[in-house]
């Protein structure tokens, strides 16, 4: 595997996957990368979200994570968990600093805890209305 062939944003979404200090279901993951585009200052990861049936959702974060597993750098577990399989050499230096950042921000990152988070940027807009363009 050649870590040439990945973008830059495919190896930042990697280092917070690895950073994360357990493995994240997709809807989660979503919803983590989300409010650390948000409210994290470490954070430069640029995806567009719009308003899916579970909170935030962006399709270029599910094609990146598509593309990373037909690559074998992830993989998804029985529970849609998302799994770094794959150690990259040279991740990106600000995923250890944006989780931690992450973790400050919101000590409880469950899903129920992150759903409730990013309610307002959701709540009365209709499906598939965009929250949040590409920067």
């Amino acid at each position: 595997m050649s870590e040439a062939k990945l973008t830059e944003r495919q190896i930042k979404l990697i280092s917070i996957v690895s950073a994360l200090p357990e493995k994240p279901r997709l809807t989660l993951l979503q919803k983590i990368v989300f409010l650390c585009m948000e409210r994290v200052k470490s954070c430069d990861v640029n995806y567009p979200y719009i308003i899916g049936h579970y909170g935030p959702f962006s399709v270029d974060l599910i094609n990146d994570l598509e593309d990373l597993e037909k690559k074998g750098i992830v993989k998804f577990g029985k529970e849609k968990q998302v799994i770094v399989t794959y150690r990259l050499k040279d991740k990106w230096p600000n995923a250890e600093e944006t989780i931690s950042e992450f973790k400050t921000c919101f000590p409880d990152d469950s899903s129920i805890i992150a759903s409730a988070l990013t309610s307002p940027n959701v709540l009365g807009r209709p499906v598939g209305e965009f929250i949040k363009t590409s920067r």
